[in-house]
C-alpha cells in the first residue's frame, strides 16, 4: 500500500491490514482532537506489542460475563499456573534497557523439569517411593540425575519454594539416602 497522500484525499481512505482510520468526533462532538492522543493511538497501534485499550467497555463486560473475555493483567497468573501444571520451567521477569526505551519482558522457557526419561529412570531405581514425592523432591532428583549434581541455588531457580524450605527438602533427600550431600 501507498502510504503518500495529501490531506485532501483523506475522505478516500480505506482501512485494510495496513491501515486502520477512525472518526474522531471529539468531546464536543464537532471533531476536535482529544487531549490526550495517547489513547487512541494505543487503542490502534498494539499490532507489535504495545498497550491495548479497550473502546467498548460495555462490549467487553459482556465478553467476561460469557467467560470470553479476561481483565488486564489476569494473564500472568495463567501463566504461573499453566506452566507449573506442565512441570516446566518457572517464567522469568527481565528488564531491558536501551538507550530509547525501557522493556520489561517475561521469558517462557517449555523447558520440562521432570523430563519422561528422567522419571521413568527415577521410577526404575526408586520404584514408587519416587512417584509418592512431592513435586519438588521429584524436581531436585531429576535435576541431580540431569545435571550430575544439584545445588541449592540452582533448585531455587527451578522452584517458587521459601529457600528454607528448599534447605530441608535437600536436607531430607539426603536423611532419606536419594542424595548424597557434598558439601555444608
Amino acid at each position: 500500500m501507498n502510504m503518500d497522500w495529501q490531506f485532501e484525499q483523506i475522505e478516500e481512505l480505506r482501512e485494510d491490514v495496513d491501515l486502520e482510520v477512525k472518526l474522531a468526533l471529539g468531546a464536543d462532538g464537532k471533531g476536535a482532537l482529544p487531549k490526550d492522543l495517547w489513547e487512541s493511538y494505543s487503542a490502534m497501534a498494539n499490532t507489535q506489542g504495545g498497550d491495548s485499550d479497550c473502546r467498548n467497555r460495555n462490549l467487553q463486560k459482556m465478553f467476561q460475563l460469557l467467560g470470553a473475555g479476561e481483565q488486564a493483567g489476569s494473564g500472568i497468573p495463567k501463566i504461573y499456573t499453566g506452566w507449573r501444571s506442565q512441570h516446566w520451567r518457572q517464567p522469568e521477569f527481565m528488564e531491558k534497557i536501551a538507550a530509547d526505551r525501557e522493556e520489561t519482558l517475561l521469558q517462557l522457557r517449555m523447558v520440562s523439569l521432570l523430563p519422561d526419561d528422567a522419571v521413568a529412570e527415577l521410577g526404575g531405581i526408586l520404584g514408587k517411593k519416587y512417584y509418592s514425592l512431592p513435586e519438588t523432591h521429584r524436581i531436585a532428583l531429576a535435576a541431580a540425575l540431569i545435571e550430575g549434581s544439584l545445588t541449592h541455588s540452582r533448585l531455587s531457580e527451578m522452584t517458587n519454594d521459601h529457600p528454607h524450605d528448599l534447605s530441608k527438602i535437600l536436607h531430607e533427600l539426603v536423611e532419606q539416602d536419594f542424595l548424597e550431600s557434598g558439601g555444608t
